[in-house]
């Protein structure tokens, strides 16, 4: 991965990987910060001071569902040596999750900068 191309997909993948770890974090602020069993006037009353934070957790999550599509497109290119299928269920059914964890167990690996 000498090119200049290659590169950039290096570092666009792991920008996505932190965006994507980011999208956990903004889940786990949403729970815990609004209520949301309460009714719709009451939420939009809680929202209405953290309009960017929810803006960019939008971005984050986004971002997320962009790296596991760019994960299970590698999936297909460049299976993995070992526990291939296993892979593949994993990446279908943890989506998100199984994405971060084969960037870094499998995709990081194969890559050279």
């Amino acid at each position: 991965m000498s090119s200049r191309a290659g590169k950039a997909e290096y570092f666009l993948e792991h920008f996505y990987a932190v965006l994507t770890a980011g999208s956990f974090a903004y889940v786990y602020w949403v729970v815990k910060r609004f209520d949301l069993d309460l009714d719709i006037e009451k939420l939009q009353m809680q929202v209405e001071g953290v309009r960017g934070i929810i803006l960019a957790g939008t971005a984050s999550f986004i971002a997320a569902i962009v790296f596991w599509i760019h994960m299970y497109r590698d999936y297909f290119r460049q299976q993995p040596e070992r526990y291939s299928a296993a892979w593949g269920i994993f990446l279908f059914v943890g989506a998100h999750l199984a994405a971060l964890v084969y960037f870094f167990l499998i995709w990081r690996p194969r890559q050279k900068v």
